[in-house]
């Protein structure tokens, strides 16, 4: 083996790393890119011919893949979200594992095996040494890292990941592993066994890993934030670890008087530290990051900057954050946090100032409740003392020249973003639009219930509204106020006629309309508002009218002729049932009636031209909603256009009231969740639940017609009126949105968001939070409003990605069994109805009989009983067949569900360990080609 030539050096010997690699003599103190690629060269070249690197390799991705599709298996499936979720807070963890074992030998087998020496005389420096080995060991390890994106690809296998996520996740995982690294060759250099440097190489990789849990620092990466702040941190680390091992090899050769380099070498690591640590305050403090996840969530949309800048006017944002929160607030307070001085950062006039109360009662807490009228919320907090309910603060106060919005919660499940640029709009704009809420028997807007005694509570859809415009009260018993901008109308099937009419009037006159009108208006307890139900008189007793009509109550008007006239085929007394229901969680509740339908857009997203109000809209929940069809003989100028439709493929139909619905003589109503289902529709034509109505409509009810306006008569103070009439095209285009359902905006929908109580689990709150029936109820009202500024930042969230291959599996399995289950009631009706039939014919014979009535009675009573006990018989066997085929039906659609699963963790583990095996073939090929072609001829062995 040739020796390599060391200036000044003699009695370097073969022995040394790197050996062979033709270093040529260095001087001075620059970076020598040769010695440090010969030493990346030797080390990698140590680390792929070593087995216990690849068994480390594989036990890491293992642990990846185990960790999302074994150990939490029930959990990853549940939560029913392409990403890497399960994994986020594992994976660090990982990483303190793994690096150290890779580093451990870096330098440690050096001073075990006695070459340290002879690698110091090499022709380089220590920090070339160091850093060709930190190299080869982050270059291992990016090997690594990139063998578990098999985790990805079998995510892509069962839906559709964010990319831009992913990359976020990996990058902050890179930057990590490339900071433990530096830790783990530290250990490596002051310790001269390699276990012992693993051990404390773990040690330190995890007390780094505990202060990045502190400060969140894998919390932007988990969002799909690169945060350029967070990567001077990981590069400050790396450079600390770098420095201190070079200082700790450098410590080694300092003698007696020579102090001043001593100082000079700490105060020049301490010196670059404190610099590392300031520049990622000042980065961080400007808040430079690289949003690169595909919706860029974590950023302010192009509508908050445009809006922000055109602000001319001073703005105070005061946010009040408690100090202590509980786990599962801590994040969505940082994402208060970042959004708030992101939108400080979009316009200069905006000034941002965050406090952190303990407690209602010290100087913060008492200003926020003195000053804004900032209340606590309660919120569950379970620390080691157990669970316990906590007030804490989370909200903002904006105030622009003496005029304030407070924000009194953040509720996780609306957008901080549109939140807060709504409310900066609202102290700088002028007088606000003029809402109007029609009083009908759906009382909104509160009011005193006579029959109960008590005060029915404002809904908060209303207080949402007030946010944003000004609520006026509207008695539809005369024409509405010319003021009245927009005009929401709850449940009009409960009108008088003549309010009925005046609310045409105001359609016809081409003023835009909201109309809730549902089937079932189950959030109100209310009888009377179901558009079959007669009214109640004012002094009715509140136990109901015992099943009578009382005279004196007023009638209802009749809405089919506004429905026609408006182009639509609408039956109110009509609701929709659907079999789908995209949360795993939620198939399994029995009580989860059929009538709640689950709208996911995303699955339809491209096939309807979707219009403002519904732009954005990818999650509903509507209870009881109806369907809402195109009248055949609709006006060729009148334009109805869909906003919400259903699933398409999967099983609907139609249930009228008295399938989902019974009336005790209170008139208190009992559900059915599982109705008789009467009808199916087509699969792929899914009924729509909310239509906008634009164009001209022909009147209804009698309206003036100007062509039929008499001549002026002499003497005649002023032209006569015209003669009024139904069918007088309307003067202007009509603006109406007809959502067929009220409940999706009731009190619900709100403490999904809000969680008090903690009566949802992590899964379902991170599910149900995504339902998007508020912004959709923001979104109509800006529409008709012609407000487009809020209509993609109201609705600005992440993007539900489902597990599209499960969802697709339980689908055409779900099918079978609705199919099989209406084929057993189908044979069954069939053949209790045969066996009735029998019975009718035996009984005819029983009197056509010659018997006496003594005779006949007994026969019948005989036959009766016996007709009896065959129909139950009959219905017990049904019932049997029908629960085994539904039994089986299940088991079918499990086994292929877990086929999938199956499917899914073999490619997690086929993958890495295929490219593992691969990997080895060729290097260890290529050792064993090289060792051939230096072996001398005289050596080979002759065939």
């Amino acid at each position: 083996m040739s020796t390599v030539a060391s200036a000044g050096q003699p009695g370097s010997s073969s022995m040394g790393p790197a050996a062979g690699t033709g270093i040529a003599p260095q001087r001075g103190g620059h970076l020598h890119l040769t010695g440090i690629i010969a030493v990346w060269r030797r080390q990698l070249s140590s680390l792929l011919g070593n087995p216990l690197g690849y068994i480390f390799i594989l036990a890491f991705v293992l642990a990846t893949a185990a960790s999302i599709y074994f150990f939490q298996s029930d959990k990853f499936y549940a939560r029913n979200i392409s990403d890497l979720g399960p994994l986020l807070p594992i994976m660090p963890w990982l990483l303190v594992v793994l690096l150290p074992a890779l580093a451990m030998g870096a330098w440690a087998t050096e001073r075990d095996q006695g070459t340290e020496e002879l690698l110091l005389t090499l022709p380089l420096s220590i920090l070339d040494a160091l850093l060709g080995k930190f190299l080869a060991v982050c270059s291992y390890f990016t090997i690594a890292l990139l063998c578990s994106l098999s985790n990805v690809a079998a995510l892509a296998v069962l839906g559709d990941p964010d990319a831009g996520l992913v990359v976020a996740n990996y990058v902050g995982w890179w930057l990590a592993g490339m900071a433990f690294a530096s830790l783990g060759l530290f250990a490596s250099v002051i310790v001269s066994l390699p276990t012992i440097a693993f051990v404390l190489g773990m040690v330190l990789c995890g007390f780094a890993m505990l202060f990045a849990s502190l400060g969140s620092w894998f919390d932007p990466f988990n969002r799909g934030v690169v945060p350029l702040g967070h990567v001077v941190v990981a590069l400050a680390v790396i450079g600390g670890g770098l420095g201190a091992s070079v200082l700790a090899l450098a410590s080694r050769r300092w003698r007696p008087g020579s102090g001043a380099r001593v100082w000079a070498q700490v105060l020049s690591l301490a010196f670059g530290l404190i610099l590392a640590v300031n520049v990622a305050l000042i980065v961080g403090k400007f808040g430079a990051y690289a949003d690169v996840s595909v919706e860029g969530q974590s950023s302010l949309s192009k509508t908050s900057l445009v809006l922000l800048k055109s602000i001319d006017e001073p703005v105070t944002i005061t946010a009040y954050i408690s100090k202590e929160l509980p786990a599962d607030m801590q994040l969505k307070a940082k994402e208060v946090e970042d959004k708030l001085s992101a939108v400080e950062r979009a316009s200069t006039r905006i000034k941002l100032k965050v406090k952190h109360p303990e407690d209602a009662l010290d100087p913060a807490g008492s200003e926020a409740t003195r000053e804004f009228g900032m209340k606590t919320r309660q919120v569950l907090s379970d620390d080691a003392a157990g669970r316990e309910q906590k007030d804490v603060f989370c909200g903002a106060a904006i105030s622009c020249a003496g005029k304030t919005q407070v924000i009194e919660y953040f509720d996780p499940g609306l957008s901080v973003e549109y939140e807060v640029v709504r409310a900066v709009r609202a102290v700088v704009a002028g007088k606000k639009h003029v809402l109007g809420l029609a009083q009908t028997d759906l009382e909104m807007n509160g009011s005193f219930d006579f029959q109960s005694g008590g005060m029915v509570p404002e809904w908060e859809i209303v207080k949402e509204w007030k946010k944003q415009y000004e609520i006026r009260p509207v008695n539809l018993d005369s024409d509405v106020a010319a003021d009245v901008e927009v005009l929401v109308v709850p449940q009009p099937s409960s009108l008088t006629q003549p309010q009925l009419e005046h609310l045409h009037d105001y359609i016809w006159n081409g003023r835009p309309t909201l109309l809730l009108e549902d089937p079932l208006p189950l959030m109100s307890q209310k009888a009377e508002l179901i558009p079959s139900k007669p009214k109640k008189s004012p002094n009715q007793s509140p136990y109901g009218n015992m099943g009578n009509d009382d005279a004196s109550a007023p009638k209802k008007g009749d809405i089919k002729p506004l429905w026609k006239a408006l182009g639509l085929d609408y039956d109110e007394n009509q609701m929709v049932w659907s079999d789908y229901i995209p949360s795993h969680q939620f198939r399994k509740l029995k009580q989860m009636p059929r009538a709640f339908v689950w709208i996911d857009r995303e699955r339809v997203k491209g096939k309807d031209g979707e219009t403002g109000a519904s732009a954005g809209i990818t999650s509903l929940l509507l209870p009881f909603a109806g369907s809402i069809g195109i009248a055949a003989d609709k006006r060729p100028d009148l334009t109805v256009t869909p906003l919400i439709k259903g699933m398409a493929g999967y099983p609907w139909g139609m249930v009228s009231l008295q399938d989902v619905a019974t009336f005790d003589y209170t008139g208190r109503m009992n559900l059915n969740p599982d109705p008789k289902i009467r009808s199916t529709g087509d699969q792929q034509n899914p009924p729509t639940y909310a239509v906008e109505i634009t164009g001209t409509i022909a009147a209804a009810f009698p309206e003036p017609d100007p062509k039929s306006a008499p001549e002026a008569k002499a003497g005649e103070s002023g032209p006569p009126a015209p003669e009024r009439k139904p069918g007088v095209p309307s003067p202007k285009p009509v603006h109406v949105i007809l959502v067929a359902d009220s409940d999706f905006v009731s009190e619900i929908f709100f403490q999904l968001y809000r969680n008090q109580g903690g009566q949802f689990s992590d899964d379902d709150k991170r599910f149900l939070s995504n339902l998007r029936n508020v912004q959709f109820a923001g979104n109509v009202v800006d529409q008709l409003f012609n407000d487009k500024d809020y209509l993609d930042l109201r609705t600005r969230r992440p993007e539900r990605r489902p597990l599209k291959r499960i969802e697709e599996e339980y689908r055409k399995t779900q099918d079978e069994l609705r199919k099989a289950t209406e084929q057993d009631e189908e044979d069954a009706e069939k053949q209790i109805a045969r066996i009735n039939l029998d019975f009718q014919r035996q009984m005819q014979k029983i009197e056509e009989s010659e018997d006496d009535d003594a005779a006949k009675a007994d026969k019948r009573a005989t036959a009766n009983e016996i007709g009896s006990r065959n129909v139950e018989i009959e219905i017990s066997r049904v019932n049997q067949m029908r629960e085994k085929n539904e039994a089986a039906a299940k088991s079918n659609q499990r086994q292929a569900i877990a086929g999938v699963e199956r499917y899914v963790s073999a490619l997690a583990i086929g993958i890495p360990s295929v490219l593992l095996a691969l990997l080895v073939v060729i290097v260890w090929t290529k050792r064993l080609v090289g060792e051939r072609s230096h072996v001398p001829a005289a050596r080979k062995r002759v065939a």
